[in-house]
């Protein structure tokens, strides 16, 4: 019998976010279905060429600044792989859940204001160990947490799964949701990190290699016509281990299907409208391209290592490019040829309303192409630039909608 060569088909990649940069994380529990994976190290080897009578060129080759550096493409599923799409963006500014009904319904009050990192809560009414609670209300920084514990006869002390991200009022509202749950992120400069594992299998041949201090550096999202939404995270990482058969992780698949061609929809309205504004759908749309850049360096210092000591994000640019059938002048070449930003949004939710939603208060079209091919049809092809919009003080609103109330 021929033994199982090394093949794509029983390779696997998984991924877990960081709570310190650079320490790993055995990414025990994500796997990450991807069509195709790359990554590279590289010690930037330096030639240090000096006359010593030998005529040789190279005398010395000195490992120099160590890059780390991968990729990854994947189809935009609900229950894997949003952690990378928030990665490239910042940190999350709220989580919203949908309010329960019927019986279950519970809406109270907190008894007694919270602290950023705090792990109880004091709730005029009780609430069963288990539910889900959103604390505060939507637009005042909500965030949801399961509850662990309950004691007392009024108030009630409620244990959290997991600190709370923000300080909250004494009074303020909570709430028990369920699932989908909106993930509200803005763009930021400070980014997570995440220990990235790749496994390759084979008969007698098991391998894998950890990546650590995985920084989205750029993010490719892509929509056409034909397949499903396709997303390509490149990342900086710190260093590249091989690791021991005993330490490779077995994480579990999803078994959700990918978003579909179908279930993604562009529109636009005036420039400065936000997310909740008031957009108009265009039927007319083919292909999408949003690409974030975060400019990402790394810093290398004198500390006893030759990887990078950090990955920092310096500036943040997205732009894009969008393929329309041609209908008229007036949707896009008005606006470009006024140099008249639109404002954008592009969703991409499955029957559930599981999904990914970006907006665009201020997009400039930059470039305009109506190309004529003989027996086809005539499209718009767009290349666009976001900016920021004065008033609202961002260029972007990413909202991500599934079944995760934690945050991103």
């Amino acid at each position: 019998m021929v033994a199982q060569a090394n093949v794509g088909t029983i390779s696997r990649l998984s991924y877990a976010k960081e709570a310190v940069y650079g320490t790993p994380i055995n990414p025990t529990t994500t796997l990450l279905p991807v069509k195709s994976a790359e990554f590279d190290t590289n010690p930037d080897y330096q030639d240090i060429q000096v006359m010593d009578g030998s005529g040789d060129a190279t005398k010395y080759l000195i490992p120099g600044q160590q890059a780390v550096t991968g990729n990854a493409t994947y189809p935009l599923l609900p229950d894997a792989g949003f952690d990378f799409i928030a990665g490239s963006i910042g940190l999350e500014s709220e989580t919203v859940g949908t309010t329960a009904t019927g019986g279950s319904a519970l809406s109270t009050t907190l008894s007694g204001a919270v602290t950023k990192g705090a792990t109880t809560i004091t709730l005029a009414s009780t609430p069963a160990e288990g539910d889900i609670l959103m604390i505060d209300d939507a637009g005042n920084g909500a965030e949801c947490r399961k509850v662990s514990t309950v004691t007392g006869a009024g108030p009630y002390d409620c244990t959290l799964d997991q600190a709370l991200d923000r300080a909250h009022a004494d009074g303020a509202t909570v709430t028990k949701v369920i699932a989908p749950f909106t993930h509200t992120l803005a763009p930021g400069l400070v980014l997570p990190s995440y220990t990235i594992e790749t496994y390759q299998g084979g008969v007698g041949s098991v391998s894998s290699h950890q990546y650590a201090g995985a920084l989205v550096s750029k993010l490719k999202f892509v929509g056409d016509n034909k397949t499903a939404p396709e997303v390509t995270p490149d990342f900086i990482c710190q260093e590249e281990v091989l690791l021991d058969s005993g330490d490779i992780s077995d994480p579990t698949a999803g078994t959700s299907q990918p978003i579909t061609w179908d279930q993604t929809t562009a529109l636009f309205g005036t420039a400065g409208e936000d997310a909740d504004g008031t957009f108009t759908a265009n039927t007319d749309l083919e292909t999408m391209e949003i690409d974030v850049d975060n400019t990402a360096k790394s810093d290398f210092t004198q500390s006893g290592h030759l990887y990078a000591t950090r990955v920092n994000a310096t500036a943040k640019k997205i732009t894009g490019k969008a393929t329309f059938y041609y209908k008229d002048d007036a949707t896009f070449w008005t606006p470009f040829k006024s140099k008249t930003p639109v404002a954008m949004q592009y969703k991409a939710l499955n029957s559930a309303g599981y999904g990914v939603i970006w907006t665009f208060p201020q997009t400039v079209w930059a470039q305009y192409k109506r190309p004529f091919k003989f027996a086809d049809f005539i499209t718009e092809e767009l290349s666009f630039t976001v900016k920021q919009d004065l008033t609202l003080g961002t260029q972007l609103r990413l909202s991500l909608l599934d079944a995760h109330y934690l945050p991103y």
